[in-house]
């Protein structure tokens, strides 16, 4: 009887398995630890420590790692390694105090995991989690810093009108009566309409700049008058020195300006102050806006005017009127004459914000108006926009390309309507009768704005400072607003 002799296969096998088991340890190391891939792995040890495997099949060597336990990517059950997370607890404890040598953790799946590798792993785990997880609930958002300053100055603005005029008229034409202009607006508004041409053009910095070293005198005086207007006028001067702020290039420049801007700003609260106390709307709302951001101050002045128009009109709605109501209008027009001044003074600046309710509402006002003083002062008002209407050819064209004689004429025919207007607002006009009366209707407020402001610009152009401030008076004065 033969002797069965045991096949070279399985001899090879058998030794090939040991030598598996004796690198072991180095094998898990520069696999696992190290990261190092299978070739890099097989080509390392063939040559340091002579150990050639005696397959090549990826998939088999592959699989004798899984075997043991060696996985580069940690995998964890949700359930079974719950006792791993504790004893990666206590060994990270004892190994702290020294009295383990072990430093692994062996997995439900097998796989054996150096404590501080699995730590590492699971801090990645769970700031995943947190940053990927949907939270319960509604998500809360917390809004810009700059949205609780801007609601600040609509409060501001809300709280200081109501505190002082909400509820104090019975008629409407108290409204219009408190909003006659006084002499403290007059002379702020002659340094405004000043300032103006400068301001909206940023080749003219230095004269803006020369100009706003009068401002805090005047901004005084307003501010120690305090009259019914004052927030239109404060929000209406911002509006145009941060455009300015807004259409200078140089850097210098811009920086400079915004040091003036601020510095008014807060000598106005400075101002405020003494008399009413640090409690006052209006000192709060002029600190507010000394913090606001450059690029956000032009948009909430913006805001504020329209809050603060908005509140007029209401403020005039709640009184009765003296005239006739079959004159005023069926159904009658929300706001007054002081109203429609309010509203065409943030026309010329911000014609897109204009509520279509509030140009209708104005139509209706002019209207009435025009019924309640009579034909005479109608006929009066008919001939002055009949010599205006000349002026339409020439603007359609500019005043910087016609010819010498239609710039004769042009000034000829400005002249004529600010005679004819003086002519009935002279010594003789009656203070009872708003002058936004000259105004038939939202397209003449429009075409008078926009003829104005043509005409401001040419003279400042041409040098022409006084003619300006004229042509910018002029309307100031046909709105109400001077």
């Amino acid at each position: 009887m033969v002797e069965e002799q045991p096949s070279k296969k399985g001899s090879r096998a058998a030794a090939n398995d040991e030598a598996w088991t004796k690198h072991l340890p180095t094998i898990r190391r520069l696999y696992v630890d190290e990261a190092k891939t299978l070739k890099q792995l097989m080509d390392f040890m063939e040559t340091e420590h002579n150990f050639k495997a005696s397959y090549d099949d990826s998939e088999q060597i592959e699989c004798r790692f899984r075997r043991w336990g060696f996985r580069k990517n940690i995998r964890l059950h949700e359930v079974k390694d719950e006792v791993s997370f504790h004893e990666l607890t206590k060994a990270r404890y004892l190994r702290n105090n020294e009295e383990v040598s072990s430093s692994s953790v062996q997995l439900a799946s097998g796989q054996v995991v150096d404590v501080d590798r699995l730590a590492a792993h699971l801090r990645r785990k769970m700031l995943y989690k947190r940053q990927t997880q949907k939270p319960f609930g509604p998500t809360y958002v917390n809004p810009p810093e700059q949205f609780y300053v801007c609601e600040a100055v609509l409060d501001d603005t809300r709280a200081y009108l109501r505190g002082h005029y909400q509820d104090a008229f019975t008629f409407t034409e108290e409204v219009d009566g408190l909003r006659v202009t006084q002499p403290a607006t007059l002379k702020w508004n002659r340094f405004f309409y000043r300032c103006r041409g400068a301001l909206d053009h940023p080749s003219r910095f230095s004269q803006a700049l020369v100009l706003m070293r009068q401002a805090p005198e005047e901004l005084r005086q307003l501010l120690e008058s305090e009259p019914a207007s004052v927030l239109n006028l404060l929000f209406k001067f911002i509006i145009h020195v941060t455009r300015c702020l807004q259409n200078i290039d140089d850097p210098d420049d811009k920086r400079q300006f915004s040091v003036v801007v601020r510095a008014l700003i807060r000598y106005a609260a400075s101002v405020m102050a003494p008399q009413h106390g640090q409690q006052y709307p209006l000192y709060k709302l002029l600190r507010t806006l000394a913090r606001i951001d450059d690029d956000e101050l032009y948009p909430v002045a913006v805001k504020a005017w329209k809050l603060s128009c908005l509140m007029w009109d209401d403020i005039a709605t709640a009184t009765q009127s003296q005239q006739d109501p079959n004159l005023i209008g069926t159904p009658r027009p929300r706001g007054s004459a002081a109203t429609v001044s309010d509203w065409l003074g943030f026309l010329a600046v911000a014609p897109d914000e204009v509520p279509l309710d509030v140009e209708h509402n104005i139509n209706m006002i002019l209207q009435a108006l025009r019924r309640v003083f009579g034909k005479e002062l109608a006929r009066r008002v008919d001939e002055m926009w009949a010599v205006r209407e000349d002026l339409a050819p020439i603007e359609a064209v500019g005043k910087d390309e016609v010819g010498s004689q239609d710039r004769r004429r042009m000034q000829a025919a400005e002249d004529q309507v600010y005679s004819l207007f003086n002519s009935v607002v002279g010594p003789g006009f009656e203070s009872k009768i708003p002058k936004i009366l000259f105004l038939r209707s939202l397209d003449d407020a429009k075409k008078a704005l926009q003829s104005a402001k043509m005409a401001e610009q040419y003279w400042w152009s041409q040098g022409e400072y006084g003619r300006a401030e004229a042509a910018a008076l002029w309307v100031g004065d046909l709105s109400g607003d001077t």
